[in-house]
């Protein structure tokens, strides 16, 4: 039975052996690495554990595999001969490490390519999105990859819901189109009466102060769509403009970058952001002239069907 300081020199050999000799004599060095170990030469664990990671380290993974296959397996004879916890615990360590590579398969390998080429190719997406805006590319290369990090690039078919105020306005991001057409519409919830005759609408807001009960608010209610305004490339929404009650949908197939808040408040030089939100808020009308809006065409529609009404009347014998 050879001695401890024999073993020791064994796998000091075999340690030398697998960094020295170059790719075509790695083979042989680990058969006598996974001998070493099934002979239970295990006196000494800690130097078997860097002769393994030195050879995991300058061997091809197929090499590897059927000699780490054997270490892994032999943890009784671990138990058996080693009498220090500490060196039981790494080469435990070592082993579950190594079963996690070995049992790996070559579809799970496949798939890592996949998801790697995937995640590539939507960070080169959102980056070249965010050299096409232009506050956006003015910024330094740092601080467009920080930007390109935490952006995403999201595409809407048409005659889909780009954006609701009730759904989207807890998101905390800012919209800027890149491609496609957009509408913007003005939600109203109106209620009809009819005096004389005339049809009377009043608007309905949020908060209903006048005293009356909820049945009341909820009878001969109607909710209207008014447009604002169109999107186009270039455009932006979702800063912080006023929206209440306001959707934006796709009248064709858009792709839009979508930018949190808090990244364009961190980035705000000159306020242009401030500046642009008072434009949008300056050009874009309120709940109170879009509803004025419908009242004016409502009652346009109502002349010239009584007109129409009139004109057929005289004509009849």
């Amino acid at each position: 039975m050879p001695t401890q300081c024999g073993i020791v020199s064994s796998i000091t050999g075999v340690r030398r052996s697998c960094r020295l000799r170059d790719g075509d004599c790695l083979p042989s060095s680990i058969k006598q690495l996974s001998a070493v170990f099934l002979y239970k030469y295990t006196f000494c664990i800690q130097d078997l554990c860097l002769c393994a990671y030195v050879s995991a380290w300058f061997s091809p993974t197929s090499y590897l595999r059927p000699a780490l296959k054997q270490l892994t397996e032999r943890s009784d004879v671990i138990r058996r001969y080693s009498s220090f916890s500490g060196q039981f615990r790494r080469m435990e360590a070592f082993r579950n490490a190594v079963r996690k590579v070995v049992s790996r398969s070559s579809d799970d390998q496949q798939l890592d390519c996949a998801l790697m080429a995937s995640v590539q190719k939507q960070l080169t997406e959102v980056a070249d999105a965010v050299t096409s805006v232009w506050p956006l590319a003015e910024l330094s290369d740092l601080e467009r990859r920080e930007c390109a990090k935490t952006s995403v690039v999201r595409r809407f078919p048409a005659r889909s819901i780009v954006y609701d105020d009730d759904r989207n306005s807890n998101e905390g991001n800012a919209y800027f189109v890149l491609e496609g057409r957009c509408t913007c519409m003005q939600r109203l919830r109106v209620r009809k009466t009819t005096v004389n005759g005339r049809n009377r609408f009043a608007l309905i807001r949020d908060h209903n102060g006048d005293g009356q009960s909820h049945l009341d608010t909820q009878r001969n209610v109607q909710t209207v769509y008014m447009k604002m305004s169109n999107l186009r490339p270039g455009s932006v929404f979702g800063l912080g403009e006023r929206r209440s009650g306001r959707m934006v949908i796709a009248t064709a197939d858009v792709k839009c970058l979508l930018v949190p808040l808090s990244f364009l408040a961190k980035h705000n030089g000159s306020n242009i952001w401030g500046r642009t939100v008072c434009s949008l808020d300056g050009t874009n009308p309120t709940a109170e002239q879009s509803f004025r809006k419908f009242v004016v065409e409502n009652r346009w529609e109502e002349y010239k069907k009584s007109l129409a009404d009139d004109l057929f009347r005289k004509r009849r014998p």
